[in-house]
């Protein structure tokens, strides 16, 4: 029943974007701004306010981030190395594969569900894994996408280069551990707009996955 208790309220929110789609036929052009919401709105809020709360000195745990980091990029590796073997060097598709067997849920269920299962306690731990792991996979997989094409590599790894650096999960990671290290004092006004962001993210996003 505990198990329900916290599953079910996400799933539900999975199930009822499924449920409207087959309700009412929306076509998938109209979806672009609620994934342009998410990834570049409300995501980047979660994370900063998030990082922006939490002690300096706890995002400064390297051994805690380099093992569980470093665990996602390990398995990345093994998932990507295998998919080259299976796909005869054919990056771009092991690339995929190496995000498929690595990347959890951790930037929609994962927080929750482990923020409701083990309280206050695990909210330093879900930040840094939430935004790092982030961080990490959204540096290193445009890259290896880019190096998978066959025409134009060098010009195409430097626009790639530019929007890795500029992503909003990197920024927004960037941003929130700066603040944090500072002990920035938002208004309460902008501090509240931000934590009204960041609570829509992971209903937003449940939701546009049932989609």
């Amino acid at each position: 029943m505990d198990v329900l208790n916290l599953s079910l309220p996400l799933f539900g929110l999975v199930l009822l974007g499924w449920l409207a789609a087959r309700w009412k036929k929306i076509p998938e052009s109209g979806l672009a701004w609620m994934q342009f919401y998410i990834i570049y709105v409300a995501l980047p809020a979660l994370f900063f306010q998030i990082l922006r709360q939490t002690p300096v000195e706890q995002l400064t745990n390297f051994r805690f981030i380099l093992g569980t980091t470093g665990t996602t990029l390990v398995i990345f590796a093994l998932a990507f190395l295998f998919g080259r073997i299976l796909q005869k060097n054919k990056t771009a598709v092991a690339t995929m594969q190496g995000v498929a067997g690595s990347y959890s849920n951790i930037g929609y269920m994962g927080p929750a569900l482990t923020l409701s299962a083990l309280g206050e306690a695990a909210v330093v731990p879900t930040a840094l894994i939430l935004c790092f792991d982030n961080a990490m996979l959204f540096t290193i997989v445009p890259i290896l996408m880019a190096m998978g094409m066959d025409n134009n590599n060098e010009g195409i790894l430097k626009v790639l280069y530019k929007r890795v650096l500029l992503h909003p999960f990197i920024l927004a990671t960037i941003a929130g551990v700066s603040a944090a290290y500072i002990q920035l004092e938002i208004p309460q006004a902008i501090d509240q707009i931000l934590t009204n962001l960041k609570n829509s993210a992971a209903p937003s996003a449940l939701f546009t996955m049932g989609v």
